[in-house]
Formats: C-alpha cells, sequence, structure tokens
C-alpha cells in the first residue's frame, strides 16, 4: 500500500530544498552586484580605508535605523535606551 502522508512528507521536503537552494543563488548573485558597485564606487572615489569604513557604518547605521522605525513605528528610543518618562510639575 502507497504511504500517501510519507510521500507528500518527501515531496515537500525535496521542494523546500529546491526553493531554498533557489533562493540562495539569487541572493549570492544580488549580493556579488552590489559588491562590485561599492567596489567600483570605491575605486572611482579613490577613498581612504579609513573614509570607506566611516561612510560603510553610516550607511549600516542608516538602514538600520530605517527599519527599526519600519517595524516599531515612528517610537524613537531616548537616549540612554531607558524608558521614557513623562515630565511631572
Amino acid at each position: 500500500m502507497v504511504d500517501y502522508k510519507r510521500l507528500l512528507e518527501r515531496t515537500l521536503e525535496t521542494r523546500f530544498k529546491e526553493l531554498e537552494k533557489e533562493y540562495n543563488e539569487e541572493k549570492a548573485k544580488e549580493c556579488e552586484a552590489l559588491h562590485n558597485d561599492i567596489a567600483d564606487v570605491i575605486a572611482k572615489h579613490k577613498a581612504t580605508v579609513q573614509n570607506v569604513l566611516f561612510v560603510l557604518e553610516m550607511v549600516r547605521f542608516e538602514l538600520l535605523r530605517a527599519k527599526y522605525e519600519q517595524l516599531m513605528g515612528s517610537a524613537i528610543v531616548p537616549p540612554g535606551g531607558g524608558v521614557k518618562r513623562e515630565a511631572s510639575l
């Protein structure tokens, strides 16, 4: 007798592995293109290592902040990361 449950599990597992492989290949292509573009810009500007790292850190901060605001709305963490307290008179 055919074990349909096991057959379905194997089919889904195979398809999941195929999708994961396709995703990883596309991600690798995108990362390679981005790397090449950034390397071209750095070479064009003849930037120093210090400036490149500084600018990359700035871009990282901007991207993380944008993602944080997307996830959390416009709520900004106050300095020190503590709980924002209302002023009392």
